[in-house]
Order: C-alpha cells, then sequence, then structure tokens
C-alpha cells in the first residue's frame, strides 16, 4: 500500500506545481484581485475540483505564488550581507529575484493578499534584515534615510529591470547597468 500510494504523493505534488505554473502565466497585478479559480483551471487544463483539492481558496493559491518570492529575496538579502558583497550584491539579488519570479512579484501588492498573515510576517522579516543590511552599507546611513531607501529600491527596481530586459539582450550588461542605475539612487 506504501509503494501505491508514494506515486500518488508525487503525481499531486507535480499537479500543485503545475497549477501553480499555469496561474503564474495567467495572473497578473491587474487581475490578480478578480480572475477566477475557473479560469486559472483552465490555464491549468484541470477541473475547478482539482485546483479545490490543492488549494482552499484564491487566496491560498496566490499566497503560494508570493510566498516563496519574499522567502527567497529575505535569504538572499541575509547571504548578500553574510557575504558583504553591498549593493553589488544586492543588484545581483535583484536580477535573479526578477529573473526568476517577475510575474509573481507584481502581484505580491494586490489587495487579495494585503492582509495575509503569512505574507505580512515574511515581509516584516525581510524588511527587518533589508534595512539592517542598507544601514551597514558605506555611504548610506540612517541620517540619509534608511526607509526612503528601501522604498525607492522596492518601487522601482521592477520597472527599471523591465525597461533594461527590453532594450538589451545581454544578462551580464543588464546586471552591469542595473548596478549602476542602483548606486546612483541609493548613494546620492
Amino acid at each position: 500500500m506504501n509503494v501505491k500510494n508514494k506515486p500518488m504523493r508525487a503525481d499531486k505534488a507535480r499537479k500543485h506545481v503545475e497549477i501553480l505554473s499555469a496561474a503564474a502565466k495567467v495572473i497578473n497585478s491587474a487581475n490578480a484581485d478578480v480572475i477566477s479559480l475557473e479560469e486559472i483551471a483552465q490555464a491549468a487544463q484541470v477541473t475547478r475540483a482539482t485546483i479545490y483539492n490543492h488549494f482552499s481558496s484564491r487566496e491560498q493559491l496566490l499566497v503560494e505564488m508570493v510566498l516563496p518570492a519574499l522567502e527567497y529575496l529575505d535569504q538572499g538579502i541575509l547571504e548578500v550581507e553574510e557575504r558583504q558583497t553591498g549593493l553589488d550584491g544586492l543588484a545581483n539579488l535583484l536580477c535573479d529575484l526578477f529573473e526568476n519570479f517577475r510575474g509573481i512579484l507584481e502581484i505580491q501588492s494586490c489587495a487579495t493578499l494585503r492582509e495575509n498573515q503569512a505574507l505580512r510576517e515574511a515581509y516584516l522579516r525581510f524588511r527587518e534584515h533589508f534595512l539592517r543590511f542598507l544601514g551597514r552599507i558605506p555611504g548610506l546611513n540612517e541620517d540619509q534615510g534608511l526607509v526612503p531607501a528601501m522604498r525607492i529600491i522596492g518601487e522601482t527596481y521592477i520597472p527599471i529591470l523591465r525597461v533594461l530586459n527590453e532594450n538589451e539582450a545581454d544578462p551580464s550588461r543588464v546586471r552591469s547597468q542595473f548596478k549602476n542605475i542602483l548606486k546612483g539612487m541609493v548613494l546620492v
């Protein structure tokens, strides 16, 4: 009996990932609050019942899409801080985040997720680590404003990386240009 259950668990896990992947392709910042599970089921080529076998609600599905991106970012900040790579390390982390979670990052501020406790806790952890990281950057201190620096980075890095990626085919040049822009924004 255990032998038979293992493939089912693997199939269920695979289906779970397939649903999240399909959802990431059809959900964006404009429709995250209004897209139905039926639309997500169609994109995933499953029934709505299958969606409910994996997620209790649209909010849970959205949380499972966004939470890994926040955790990736938080862990990345800790690693950048540990390696003491400063703004270069931060720029690389944000580029990696953009490449791996591009569409997902844009839905994290949708109304459906604003009050979600798990996301709020993950964000507050990240915020604490990020502000500590910014406080250790030479040329940037609390007098210059850590919170404004964090806000500037948070509100601009996705649009900047989107434009850079649209206009530059070479990923290493995108990273180099982004590092220069980031330094200019934060160290002014």
